[in-house]
């Protein structure tokens, strides 16, 4: 099949799929003489691995690495060091998916720890908008003036001499 059945078999582009042979990602395919690409039902299968890799949250460099245990055209070809399928292969996988939870896990904790800030900053401006809409000390004052009776702003003089803008 052509670059643009396979794309539509995918649900990707035509500009992926060579973005993919770039990256390293699926094996630079052979031509026909007229020098169009042509691939086989194994590259619909490796793109449909991207694609759910990436979902997952897996780097180019990761997929990479999954897809050249067991692919001879992926990761600049080669001989694979697995069987497809092999006991091997799936332990290596695996273990790469494991690596993957534990950052995500990281990930979850870290910004766990970002919400509780963020959640402590929001509570003590709440309070402080509280306290300002009752009156209170020195919140209920704008930017370090007193606040004035029936809770109006005068504007500040111009003292130095000199009409400003606004006196003109």
């Amino acid at each position: 099949m052509r670059i643009g059945q396979l794309a539509c078999a995918c649900g990707v582009s035509v500009e992926t799929i060579r973005y993919y042979e770039r990256r390293g990602l699926l094996r630079r395919p052979p031509r026909t003489p007229a020098g169009y690409r042509t691939y086989d039902p194994a590259d619909i299968e490796a793109i449909a691995t991207i694609r759910v890799g990436r979902r997952l949250g897996f780097t180019l460099a990761e997929i990479r690495r999954a897809l050249a245990l067991y692919d001879e055209g992926a990761a600049g070809g080669g001989r694979p060091p697995h069987a497809r399928g092999s006991q091997s292969c799936l332990e290596e996988v695996l273990a790469i998916a494991g690596r993957k939870l534990e950052e995500m896990d990281a990930e979850i904790a870290r910004r766990a720890k970002l919400r509780a800030e963020l959640a402590e900053v929001i509570g003590s401006l709440r309070s402080a908008q509280r306290a300002r809409a009752a009156g209170d000390g020195p919140a209920a004052a704008p930017r370090g003036r007193r606040a004035e009776p029936g809770g109006s702003r005068r504007r500040a003089r111009n003292t130095a001499g000199v009409p400003s803008r606004r006196e003109k």
